[in-house]
């Protein structure tokens, strides 16, 4: 049985959408109910400005956020948990990207999306301090990084939060293979802390990871007859 989407939702995903594609900024609410096929009229009466829109996208995030990432209850935390958190955390970021490349100015235009959004950082800062206890727990990380924490909670925030535009500002590439790159560099900030058997599960990932993406690779090429450049 296919489940009817209510017109709130299809608002915010064509904005959503439109917001990824073209930036907030560029997007009016005609805009989206053109998308949509929608008149004004109908559009206010489930969202009375585009700032109304930009807080349920943000609320929306927000709720997969609490979705997503609960621990383990069964079992202690493992590296490979926090690795799947954080390709689920670089995908969402991914599909409300726009949030993420334009999080100063939505802040500061909106006071009441400022408060949502503090409440949402605090919070987030404190679940990561969780998050890195569990693995201290889980015999991921050495005992000694408990002093080092709130420090680490917030290195891996400035790196979760600014991956994109960090990207971007640098001509990069931005997709989401790129989004993905940044799990690598999010572990590397709590690597000196990993005990030795989690440094040896790192190593196998990573090896892992890479045959993967050679196979990948060679299979590619091989299907389009692409070679790799000699070197001159």
């Amino acid at each position: 049985m296919t489940t009817k989407i209510s017109a709130k939702d299809r608002i915010l995903d064509a904005a959503l959408t439109l917001f990824n594609a073209q930036g907030s900024a560029n997007v009016t609410t005609n805009h989206i109910g053109e998308q949509l096929k929608m008149s004004p009229g109908n559009l206010y009466y489930h969202f009375r400005n585009k700032e109304a829109i930009i807080r349920a996208l943000f609320a929306r995030l927000d709720q997969t956020w609490d979705q997503d990432y609960g621990l383990p209850t069964d079992r202690p935390l493992r590296l490979e948990d926090v690795t799947h958190f954080l390709h689920l955390t670089f995908e969402t970021m991914w599909r409300y990207r726009f949030f993420y490349r334009e999080t100063p100015n939505l802040v500061h235009n909106d006071p009441e999306l400022a408060q949502h959004y503090r409440h949402v950082r605090e919070r987030g800062l404190k679940d990561t301090e969780v998050l890195l206890e569990a693995l201290i727990d889980g015999d991921v990380l050495r005992p000694s990084a408990r002093t080092a924490l709130p420090e680490l909670s917030v290195l891996i925030r400035i790196v979760t939060d600014n991956w994109l535009n960090f990207r971007a500002l640098g001509d990069e590439p931005v997709d989401p293979t790129q989004m993905r790159a940044g799990v690598g560099l999010v572990l590397s900030i709590a690597r000196p802390y990993f005990t030795p058997s989690a440094q040896d599960a790192h190593r196998a990932s990573e090896l892992a990871r890479w045959a993967q993406e050679t196979y990948h690779h060679l299979t590619w090429q091989a299907l389009t007859g692409n070679r790799p450049a000699q070197p001159a």
